[in-house]
């Protein structure tokens, strides 16, 4: 009676076939290889500029400008305080910043002043005292400048 008992165990144990496994194998496969790319794509769009301490003008270190952020402030009707608003709201855009950039690092800042321009500032940041304002770029507006 017993043995008969184990013999219908045996029998009624599911055992999948080689199809079955592969397909399996397949679907944790595919399942694996998305969840590395959202990994990849969450890790890439992380913020990992530098931090403004607090998010007030007061906090952002000295500003250092190039010649062509200059220019381009001149030429799209930025100043110096619209540029140290951005910087506060510590808003990067991780796709047009360069945190692996040579001489330094490069970060863009997005957001809008009290004017209502929509800008991005490009920093570079080769030192915590003071941070290089590359370029300042209106995104709302499109405007002819020659500066080289």
């Amino acid at each position: 009676m017993i043995q008969h008992i184990i013999n219908r165990l045996k029998v009624s144990k599911y055992q999948p076939t080689f199809m079955e496994r592969t397909k399996f194998s397949r679907f944790l496969l595919w399942d694996s290889i998305k969840l590395l790319v959202v990994a990849f794509i969450l890790s890439a769009c992380q913020n990992n500029g530098p931090a403004t301490n607090g998010g007030s003008p007061a906090n952002i270190p000295q500003l250092i400008y190039t010649k062509h952020a200059r220019c381009r402030m001149e030429c799209r009707h930025i100043n110096e305080a619209e540029i140290k608003e951005v910087l506060a709201e510590n808003n990067i855009n991780g796709r047009k910043s360069n945190p692996e950039g040579k001489p330094c690092p490069a970060y863009a800042y997005e957001g809008y002043s009290n004017e209502h321009q929509h800008l991005r500032i490009v920093i570079g940041k080769c030192d915590d005292r003071a941070w290089k304002v590359i370029t300042c770029i209106d995104l709302g507006n499109e405007f002819e400048c020659d500066c080289h």
